[in-house]
């Protein structure tokens, strides 16, 4: 069947394409056609399917492979046009619409990628292709639960799917089950040991294990997988940013700068490795990249809760309102209120009471599932803050930020945002790492610390007015108190 001739952008030879349908013309070209496509001759292969519809210009499989080959070539609204015209002459075709699910994947259209998957799947309920592309659209989309489904039919269908074990270890990790997903990555790694990104997962998952349960055996393992994955793939610069992380979570300072800079070496433009490498060799940049943020909190958002709250004490929420309340200068309900960096709903469930209309921010999309589970929320959203507050054309009453501007280093920017879209007399409440120099700095764990004088000179420019200040202890790190400040300022 010509359905069978590209799966995934990958097509594979096909005998008898058209038995009683099409000339033998056409049976022999798209043949031909699928020789030189497997073989990477990619302008041999596109002249035959042009060929084919300039005698059938709605021959479906050459509009489908055509797609396919455009898909390939980068040239995703061609692909699109071009599967889906195929699709408009045979609805009915299974891998068309798996195909087409993986163009909108790339092209970061996940809503209609479920849909293409869902379409093929309904015709062809056992095709384990299209669970395991589902699945990773769902996870792409913050439903790891639904995810895992996906790939459990992938395996159930195909036990010895080795890319499927590995993604479902990904989707277990997100779910928080790190040891569950350990045993899928070396599941994926018996059916294939020269796997590197099982490796490198299976790798992170012990990573995240010796974090929270402090046995440093797990990390040696992350250690020892990373660098089986390095050995298959030297070029998989994702595994050295991650060694990197670990060694300096070892003490292995060193170590983990060289590691950092051959990520960097291998891709220039990997903006978490190189904000890991600034904080160990002592440079400050204005803010710690989104993917960074969104990578370190996607992956900790299922034990945030309990390791924040129970191993490092952190009450912050809490004491941000305590201090809002001492100064007892609203009445009532705040109306509109601001959750910039909501996390998981720590802060939102200290404030709930005493907002109207409560929004949360975060980059993290598994943080955000975590916060919409609680309840707590009349809005949420998965966003950079100044880019969702310009969106939202709101005025707020009242901002928080408990523990989030340790990782911005330049507070002006947000500053000026928070004061572009605050109602009169609105407050901004937050909390920093306390710094005794100059400005702000990047230290050693990848936060940001800020002094008072430099919070208090970006208030002042933007005639935000000093209502509180107090120090505090924010959390506990190694057993020690990590020493912040507590503001609210004026900025209405």
């Amino acid at each position: 069947m010509a359905q069978k001739a590209a799966k995934t952008g990958k097509p594979a030879p096909a005998a008898s394409l058209y038995p009683n349908q099409q000339t033998l013309f056409i049976e022999q070209s798209i043949d031909k056609a699928l020789q030189h496509h497997t073989a990477g001759r990619l302008s041999e292969a596109e002249a035959i399917y042009q060929q084919i519809l300039q005698a059938d210009p709605k021959q479906p499989d050459a509009l489908h492979l055509l797609g396919v080959l455009a898909h390939q070539a980068g040239k995703h609204d061609i692909a699109v046009d071009l599967i889906t015209k195929s699709l408009a002459e045979n609805p009915y075709f299974p891998d068309a619409h798996n195909n087409l699910g993986n163009v909108y994947k790339d092209m970061g259209r996940l809503d209609e990628a479920v849909t293409s998957y869902q379409k093929g799947l309904k015709i062809k309920p056992d095709y384990f292709e299209a669970h395991n592309n589902l699945g990773i659209v769902l996870r792409d989309l913050g439903r790891p639960d639904e995810a895992v489904a996906s790939y459990r039919k992938a395996l159930a269908i195909k036990s010895d799917f080795a890319e499927a074990h590995n993604n479902l270890g990904n989707a277990l990790h997100d779910l928080g089950k790190l040891d569950e997903a350990v045993e899928s990555h070396q599941k994926a790694l018996v059916l294939n040991p020269q796997y590197a990104e099982a490796h490198n997962n299976l790798a992170n998952a012990f990573k995240d294990l010796g974090r929270l349960d402090k046995q440093p055996e797990h990390l040696e393992k992350a250690v020892e997988s990373y660098h089986k994955a390095l050995a298959i793939k030297p070029d998989l610069a994702g595994a050295y940013n991650n060694l990197g992380n670990v060694l300096k979570d070892q003490g292995r300072l060193d170590e983990a700068v060289s590691c950092l800079q051959k990520a960097i070496d291998i891709n220039p433009h990997y903006h978490s490795a190189r904000h890991l490498l600034n904080s160990l060799i002592g440079e400050t940049t204005a803010s710690a990249p989104r993917e960074f943020v969104e990578d370190a909190f996607n992956s900790y958002a299922e034990n945030f809760d309990h390791h924040l709250v129970n191993d490092l004490a952190y009450t912050m929420p809490s004491l941000l309102k305590d201090a809002l309340l001492e100064l007892d200068i609203q009445e009532g309900k705040f109306k509109n209120v601001m959750d910039m960096g909501c996390g998981t709903g720590l802060s939102g469930a200290a404030f709930r009471d005493i907002a109207e209309t409560l929004i949360g921010i975060d980059l993290s999309r598994n943080m955000v599932r975590k916060a919409e589970e609680k309840n707590i929320y009349d809005e949420l959203y998965v966003d950079d803050i100044i880019e969702r507050l310009e969106g939202l054309g709101t005025d707020f009453d009242l901002y928080i930020s408990s523990d989030v501007f340790i990782y911005v280093g330049d507070l002006l920017p947000i500053f000026e945002s928070i004061k572009k879209h605050a109602a009169k007399n609105a407050l901004l409440v937050f909390s920093t790492e306390h710094f005794d120099g100059n400005g702000f700095v990047l230290n050693n764990k990848c936060r940001y610390a800020h002094s008072k004088e430099y919070v208090l000179s970006i208030a002042e420019r933007l005639g935000f007015q000093l209502e509180y200040y107090a120090r505090s202890n924010l959390r506990k790190e190694s057993d020690d108190w990590i020493v912040g400040d507590i503001y609210i300022l004026k900025c209405g």
